[in-house]
């Protein structure tokens, strides 16, 4: 570390030193002051250089010559509106689809129709997007697995992370990391239908370099998503990226194989520092798409108290273009306008209070709330 960083100083002056002149003592003192500040940028420039040279020794599975940024699969949030909004705002390169279940997917047409793809004209900005699937019976995943392929969706994944009560229940999600051998089989017996699974760490790191080793070499998998949390921990722990690294570090002379880092990436400086630290060839997010869909974008333009009405426009007229379930429009629009609606919180009731279908006359409602909480903004501007 640079002097200034270092614990020990400044170091106690001697019997027989002369006494530092006044100007040279304020600046140690500044900088002793600051030294976690001065580490932080250390660190954060450290990351950029590690980041960048990592970078020109790579070029992943989708011609993607930098680290590639994606939007985790979420429940009711990683809807078809939602991954062209992040998309658009130019945050994410790849994009997730909510968890599907896979018997329900191959049993039911009308499941299916919940979970539209790029098949159309005006879909066809969501180009990469990997299905996620959640299953224990290689049957109905395979088949869940070939309607997907169907329906264009770039890859599918399995999902080995999901710790709530119905995968408690069923036996599947991260529960499948009590029997590796199925979950090997399972993706095994898929054949090319599946090469994508994303799992949770086990507390022992050396578990989870081992199955991510027999996932590959003996599933077949080429997409590998690791959350560094165990199957027990919520947001609230912090996410552990050293087994991350120790799965890179383990399958780095497997360059056909994509290895993506999740967990508490919540900006841009985030995903720097975890792809310098894990050396993964892509980094996942996705509270932090929920509330501010830009918060990985490149270029930014700098804070602005109406880039989440930008934001929540962009939205709306993607769900003007291919829909989106009310519950997850209301869902998105509170926590994009969480700061917003601390202003004005008389607007959030008739947000909340909206139901049914996304009609023209309903959007336009919406559109409306928007252009008061903006003037709201404005006004509050222009009077700081």
């Amino acid at each position: 570390l640079p002097f200034f960083l270092a614990s020990s100083w400044p170091p106690p002056p001697s019997s027989g030193a002369s006494a530092p002149s006044s100007s040279g003592s304020a600046v140690v003192l500044l900088l002793w002051r600051h030294r976690a500040l001065l580490e932080s940028y250390t660190s954060v420039a450290a990351a950029d250089v590690a980041c960048v040279k990592s970078l020109r020794r790579k070029t992943n599975v989708w011609g993607f010559s930098r680290v590639v940024r994606c939007l985790a699969p979420m429940v009711g949030a990683s809807e078809l509106a939602f991954r062209l909004t992040v998309r658009s705002l130019g945050s994410v390169d790849v994009t997730w689809t909510p968890m599907i279940d896979a018997k329900g997917f191959a049993a039911s047409e009308t499941y299916r129709r919940e979970f539209p793809f790029s098949s159309s004209s005006e879909n066809a900005g969501d180009v990469p997007c990997v299905a996620q699937v959640a299953g224990r019976d290689a049957g109905a995943v395979a088949e869940a697995a070939q309607l997907l392929v169907e329906l264009k969706a770039t890859a599918v994944e399995l999902n080995v992370g999901c710790p709530q009560r119905c995968a408690r229940t069923g036996k599947y999600g991260a529960y499948l990391l009590d029997e590796p051998d199925l979950l090997v089989d399972v993706v095994r017996r898929s054949g090319s239908l599946l090469r994508a699974v994303k799992l949770r760490v086990y507390d022992d790191h050396r578990r989870t370099v081992a199955l991510a080793k027999r996932l590959v070499d003996d599933g077949g998998v080429r997409i590998l998503t690791v959350h560094g949390r165990t199957r027990l921990q919520r947001e609230r722990h912090r996410a552990d990226w050293e087994p991350i690294r120790l799965v890179k570090q383990a399958l780095q002379d497997r360059h056909d194989v994509l290895v993506i880092a999740n967990g508490d990436v919540r900006c841009l400086r985030d995903l720097r520092l975890c792809a310098a630290y894990t050396n993964c060839d892509g980094v996942m997010a996705g509270r932090a798409l929920l509330f501010d869909p830009a918060c990985l974008a490149f270029q930014v333009q700098g804070p602005s108290p109406t880039a989440p009405l930008h934001a929540a426009r962009t939205y709306l007229r993607h769900v003007a273009d291919v829909g989106a379930p009310w519950q997850a429009i209301r869902r998105h629009l509170a926590e994009i306008l969480h700061r917003v609606l601390r202003r004005a919180p008389h607007l959030r009731r008739p947000l909340m209070a909206l139901r049914g279908d996304p009609t023209p006359t309903a959007l336009d409602q919406l559109h409306r709330l928007l252009d008061d909480l903006e003037r709201i903004v404005v006004v509050r501007k222009k009077r700081i």
